[in-house]
């Protein structure tokens, strides 16, 4: 997203306890066993001989639930509680090196964990404070400023294994950012790439060394000071400082965070931090090749003994004489091209990628089987020679039949089938090899579909049935077009080597129980490892993925653009094999900017013009070349494109471009692309006739949604005093980033940002209130923890039901002449705890927008549509099913004691494939009589659920926005009772309660991770449930799904409950 702009169930069950992910690489007797990981990526340390990892078996790695922290706890914290939070499983090197890490001056020196980041080791080691809590995020400045963090770690232990190698290389899964590689007194090289692996042979700097000098180096110098000294080779990029808003490009905290290939986000955004972490952030290995010679002076029959013992020693085996570190194996139909419709009844291939280091010169085949279909494919020779030393993206096709006893079963994402995967084994030998020891050999999953993104111009049939002309935008899989609901999805922490398993099992657990088919991996973060492509290809899960260029345009001179091709070639190959992979997209929001802001420039088409040859041409090209399958398109937000070969965009001036160009939109014309919505006048926010004169040009809607604060629990841990629970505190205000300062200005409001929540409570809520002792406490500067958990409740009610509003319209709009497609709203996760527009906290728990995420994305879904303007109700029924639905409508109006005040409606229609159909159109609003003189009235609530045969019953609660302000709440006095059955709960209204409960939200205790789910139907497996509506006298039956628990079950005795009447009693 754009920062400164702003005015602005068996298949649950079963991916709950999947522990045997997707793609792997590990040996062939090995393949049957669960995939270990290490740093996200796949342990190598497993292999049978010739690979010393360089991590510590102590990582940084935080398992969910977070472990247990109060910021505010006056008692010291312990040192070995400091590293109890930070501290997470262990890794499985046989030798573990001693890393240390000194700053410049060397005024600082502290043990080190690797992988690591610098901010994480002086944490452990007490120099700073959590840089989360508080103002710590401005007192530990110093630390992402710091012109050099360096590690160091004797290699001594590992030189007896290494020298019985003929060569060794080091190999950096990844590096973050800016590092000076050495080993003793040698250098080895430099690294400017963080996106990136790192592979360089050492053997001339470990022959002979002195093992009390063998140290390995890797001083990381400032990301910040490199990009400014790039900057200087494009010295007039002007940014939102320089020119205002639309901008070039975009400043959040520091400048210059587009000429270092680094993630964007951790130089500031407008929902996160700006810490600039340093480090090792990804797993290293030094790898043995080939048997070690022995010394000049030793004849041959020593030679020959020594090197005897030497192969001996390594298992019996003649050590590898090559390692590959990369292999892919992309899935595609026989002829298929990328952005094009493949062949659905040709056969398959298989497309083998390969980077392997190699000790010798020649030609080496690969063969592959697929054991489940009993299918041995023939020897391929790749594609070219082997060469010493590194080889870069060799590969070998193979073909699969389509029909028969070999073919295989179809992978199908969530919602539309089941996503199968198959074992499928390989082995790499040397062309002649006469020994199966020469051979390697490794295993991994895949899956067999067909994905594109559909920009083909509109059926003629399609335009006669009503649909808008243009072209489409809609993904199809196996042959099938698929609504897509989704959210966007953001580094999952500030530091990356604190990303655990937990966490990436949880985000996508949490988008298949709440509906969603597709998570959006936000271009201004990081590629998303193999281990998250792995868990979204077992769970049926799309990922949408997108190059790390973020709302701006890039410099694109050569050595800029050289080194973002070797990023994406590793990257496309990487992720590309996996079935979860939908779509590559250049940029996020980058077009929007080469539309409108140029246009205040003189030199304007500059500009377009080197976004135009960088977006499509040099990206576009690099991920062409290294896959056939997936479709290409070079913004999140785009118009598409006329031709594709050749290759012409359609950039007339766009719906969003012209609105921030204040040029009209028409009322027809043609309808394309994707596009995004912000808006935060919370005076307009309910009219959907404004979002809906932008999205009625669009096919696809990629962003939208609002910000609101976390929940007082994630607060806890970084609110330091009980008076900094205050609403406009200090210390709440700088865990508000909307909008951010766009300098280094510290503590920084964000007046507009905040003023933006409370104003939403202050239009449609009652007033946040405590009462102690009598006297009513409303103002938000007060310290109180009771007080600013209301604030927060109200906000995210706010955030839920004015998204949910939105997934809905656009949803509506596949029944509209856009023919919409999909909606993806921002955003998915937290990188820290603090306001953001997430629907799931850091740390995972549910907000309230997540429970109405997921009710809007069921299969069928009721949907109230309010005309602001009429003030009239149009009441549909809609279905992303790819098959017609018949449903059961029932609606029934409510006064606010909870009583029907109209005779219910009942209702049965037909839902044709992703469409809609309309239940009641220009509702009247029905009032109740309110006020002891009987001269005042309100509008009545909804309470509208639709029955299908085949997915069960669903619901939604409506009330004209602002309602619930002045409505008559009184005191629906709920109860919260634990069940006989484990982790159950009923939650009740009795029949003397005065009134009906709005919004009643249930709340789990710190500890635990999981989600409330109900059982809204026969047929159907339990739905996430939560923030529904109660009646005098009515209750409902909830049960919990713990995902991860360090209470032991405590948490049950917790669950407590709350409704709008709490807001102000």
């Amino acid at each position: 997203m754009i920062s400164p702009l702003r005015s602005r169930v068996a298949f649950l069950l079963a991916l709950a306890a999947s522990t045997t992910f997707a793609v792997r690489a590990q040996t062939h007797e090995q393949r049957r066993s669960p995939t270990t990981y290490a740093g996200q990526e796949v342990d190598l340390s497993s292999a049978p001989e010739g690979v010393f990892g360089l991590s510590t078996r102590q990582t940084h790695a935080q398992e969910l639930p977070l472990p247990a922290f109060i910021a505010r706890d006056p008692k010291p914290v312990s040192r070995s509680e400091k590293e109890s939070r930070t501290a997470g499983e262990e890794s499985k090197a046989e030798i573990e090196l001693s890393w240390w890490l000194t700053n410049t001056n060397g005024s600082i020196s502290v043990p080190a964990l690797f992988p690591s980041q610098a901010h994480l080791e002086l944490l452990r080691a007490g120099i700073i404070d959590d840089p989360n809590v508080g103002l710590n995020e401005g007192t530990t400045r110093w630390v992402g400023e710091e012109p050099t963090w360096t590690y160091t770690a004797s290699l001594a232990p590992l030189l007896p294994s290494l020298q019985k190698y003929a060569r060794q290389i080091l190999y950096f899964q990844g590096l973050d950012t800016i590092c000076r590689v050495s080993i003793g007194n040698k250098s080895i090289s430099s690294t400017n790439n963080q996106f990136r692996s790192w592979r360089f042979d050492v053997t001339d700097a470990l022959r002979g060394v002195d093992p009390a000098a063998a140290n390995i180096t890797l001083a990381f110098d400032s990301a910040l000071e490199y990009a400014k000294n790039e900057s200087s080779k494009e010295p007039f990029f002007p940014n939102t400082q320089t020119m205002g808003f639309p901008s070039i490009t975009t400043n959040n905290v520091y400048p210059n965070r587009i000429f270092v290939r680094k993630q964007s986000s951790d130089l500031g955004w407008d929902w996160g931090p700006a810490y600039v972490p340093a480090g090792p952030h990804k797993p290293a290995y030094l790898i043995g090749l080939g048997a070690a010679q022995a010394q000049d002076s030793t004849n041959d029959g020593q030679r020959s003994e020594i090197a005897l013992q030497t192969r001996q020693h390594l298992n019996g085996t003649a050590p590898k004489e090559m390692f590959v570190y990369e292999s892919g194996i992309e899935v595609y139909r026989k002829g298929q091209a990328n952005n094009l419709p493949p062949d659905e009844t040709a056969p398959w291939i298989l497309n083998v990628t390969l980077g392997l280091w190699s000790t010798t010169n020649g030609s080496a085949s690969v063969r592959l089987a697929i054991p489940e279909l009993a299918l041995k494919l023939d020897a391929s020779n790749i594609s070219a020679a082997l060469s010493v030393g590194d080889n870069v993206g060799r590969w070998a096709a193979f073909e699969v039949p389509s029909d028969g006893a070999s073919a295989p079963a179809l992978w199908w994402p969530y919602k539309l089938g089941q996503p199968k995967l198959y074992d499928v084994d390989f082995e790499l030998r040397p062309v002649g090899a006469s020994s199966n020891a020469e051979a390697t050999r490794w295993t991994k999953k895949t899956g067999f579909r067909t994905v594109w993104l559909d920009q083909s111009p509109v059926s003629p049939q399609d335009t006669a049935a009503g649909v808008l002309p243009g072209t489409y935008f809609r993904f199809v899989v196996n042959g099938k077009p698929n609504y897509i609901q989704g959210g966007s999805v953001t580094p999952f922490d500030v530091f990356y080597p604190r990303i655990s398993t937990s966490v990436l099992k949880d985000q996508i657990d949490s988008a298949v129980a709440a509906n969603q088919n597709l998570l959006r991996i936000w271009g201004g973060g990081s590629y998303q490892s193999t281990q998250f492509y792995d868990l979204a290809d077992a769970a049926g899960m799309l990922v949408w993925s997108e190059a790390l260029f973020a709302s701006s345009l890039y410099p694109s001179y050569p050595v800029f653009a050289d080194n973002v091709k070797i990023e994406l070639a590793e990257n496309v190959r990487r992720i590309s094999q996996h079935p979860s992979n939908a779509i590559w997209v250049g940029n996020n929001e980058g077009e929007l900017l080469r539309l409108f802001a140029p246009k205040k420039l003189p030199n304007g088409t500059a500009y377009e013009q080197q976004y135009d040859r960088f977006f499509d041409v040099d990206v576009r090209e690099a991920i062409y070349a290294n896959t056939r399958s997936i479709s290409y398109s070079p913004s999140s937000s785009t118009l598409g494109y006329k031709s594709l070969n050749p290759y012409v965009p359609n950039y007339a001036a766009g719906p969003l471009a012209k609105r921030l160009l204040n040029i009209p939109l028409p009322d027809n014309g043609l309808a394309a692309g994707s596009l995004e919505w912000y808006y935060y006048d919370w005076t307009q926010n309910y009219n959907v006739s404004l979002f809906g004169a932008i999205s009625k040009h669009a096919r696809f809607i990629v962003e939208f949604g609002i910000h609101a604060l976390a929940s007082v629990h994630a607060y806890d841990r970084v609110l330091p005093r009980l008076e900094d629970f205050a609403l406009n505190s200090t210390a709440v205000r700088v865990h508000t980033k909307h909008t951010p300062a766009g300098n280094l200005s510290y503590p920084w409001p964000a007046d507009d940002g905040h003023g933006e929540m409370t104003h939403s409570v202050d239009l449609y809520l009652p007033p946040p209130t405590v009462h102690n002792n009598g006297t009513s406490i409303m103002n938000g500067d007060t310290g109180s923890r009771e007080l600013f958990d209301k604030w927060a409740y109200s906000t995210q009610i706010m955030q839920a039901d004015y998204t949910a509003q939105q997934l809905l319209y656009y949803r509506q709009g596949a029944a509209r002449p856009e023919n919409n497609f999909g909606a993806i709203f921002w955003q998915g996760n937290d990188v820290w705890p603090g306001a953001s527009w997430s629907s799931k906290e850091f740390g995972g728990r549910w907000k309230p927008m997540h429970y109405l995420a997921a009710r809007t994305a069921d299969r069928v879904v009721p949907f109230a549509l309010w005309n602001a303007s009429a003030k009239t109700l149009d009441l549909w029924a809609l279905s992303d099913s790819s098959e017609q639905q018949h449903v059961t409508a029932n609606w029934t109006w409510y006064d606010w004691d909870g009583s029907p005040i109209v005779a219910p409606v009942s209702k049965e229609v037909h839902i044709l494939a992703i469409n809609g159909s309309a239940l009641q159109l220009n509702e009247t609003i029905p009032q109740t009589i309110i006020g002891a003189e009987g001269n005042t009235s309100v509008p009545a609530w909804l309470h509208l659920t639709l029955v299908s045969d085949q997915h069960g019953r669903s619901e939604t609660f409506w009330t004209p926005p602002g309602t619930l302000q002045k409505a008559p709440l009184a005191d629906p006095k709920m109860q919260v009772q634990a069940t006989d059955e484990d982790a159950a709960f009923m939650i009740s209204s009795p029949e003397d309660a005065k009134g009906a409960a709005p919004w009643v939200w249930l709340e789990h205790p710190e500890g635990v991770v999981g989600y409330f789910t109900e059982d809204l139907g026969p047929d159907s497996a339990p739905k996430a449930s939560n923030l529904f509506w109660l009646t005098p006298g009515s209750s409902r039956r909830v049960k919990f799904v713990v995902q991860f628990d360090r209470t032991d079950g405590a948490w049950k005795r917790g669950v407590t409950a709350r409704s709008v009447w709490n807001i102000a009693h």
